[in-house]
């Protein structure tokens, strides 16, 4: 008897949950550059769900290999209850489209309607990607003691003979692409052999300064596939000054 009505409140506390999944427009649709065809492609939508009833879930997504054009959309669970109508929620989305063939591609939105273009390069050689990226674990804009934005990453060496050899900025329209490129030395900072040992690091590097006011995607690659986002407002507030 127990059981029967554990199960009977159980159910009816599910159905009080059910929500509806609805497509919820975007602001942006961010499409980095430098992918290749052995890369986990991955783009980046920013905009608001229409009020605190809204939940993000999975994004649709359809891949048209013949026409070369995939189809974005991202959505949200719409609950019942206090909504809070007055205020919109700001969301950004990673959205995974997998591994695609070299060559151009169509990103197309349902709603609203928006079109960008992805070019897929060709990997050389056998290896993952043309350069040894560093393991970054988080990636941010700040504002450095000049006034000017600058691009920030923390991550975690594993050796320590591995170091940033540099930042290699890539600016491409609102996205700016950073790749970390690492190098290994024949022996650690203090003349030492290397050895496994985990440790932090730091790196940044200062960004363009004829950054018009806008929404703009940094784009991290990581040594382990994924890359690490941040989308940022660039507000000119004073003569090369920027803030959040």
């Amino acid at each position: 008897m127990f059981w029967r009505l554990f199960l009977a409140l159980a159910l009816v506390g599910a159905g009080s949950l059910r929500a509806d999944t609805v497509p919820v427009g975007m602001d942006n649709l961010f499409v980095p550059v430098g992918f290749d065809d052995n890369d986990e492609v991955e783009i980046v939508a920013d905009g608001h769900l229409p009020n605190a009833c809204h939940r993000l879930t999975d994004s649709f997504v359809n891949v048209d290999v013949e026409k070369r054009e995939i189809t974005v959309q991202p959505k949200a669970r719409r609950f019942d209850g206090i909504c809070h109508d007055d205020f919109k929620v700001p969301y950004q989305k990673v959205i995974a489209l997998g591994q695609l063939a070299a060559g151009k591609w169509t990103i197309k939105t349902a709603y609203p309607g928006k079109t960008e273009t992805l070019d897929i390069q060709h990997v050389e050689g056998k290896g993952p990607d043309n350069h040894l990226y560093a393991p970054v674990d988080a990636a941010r804009m700040g504002v450095d003691i000049g006034g000017k934005w600058a691009a920030k990453i923390r991550g975690r060496f594993t050796n320590t003979c591995y170091r940033i050899e540099k930042l290699e900025l890539i600016p491409s329209g609102k996205t700016l692409q950073l790749l970390p490129i690492m190098i290994r030395d024949v022996k650690d900072p203090d003349g030492m052999p290397c050895r496994e040992k985990e440790r932090e690091f730091e790196a940044e590097v200062a960004m363009p300064g004829d950054l018009m006011p806008g929404r703009y995607l940094l784009h991290v690659r990581s040594l382990d596939g994924r890359s690490v986002n941040d989308v940022f407002s660039n507000i000119w507030i004073a003569r090369e000054r920027y803030v959040r």
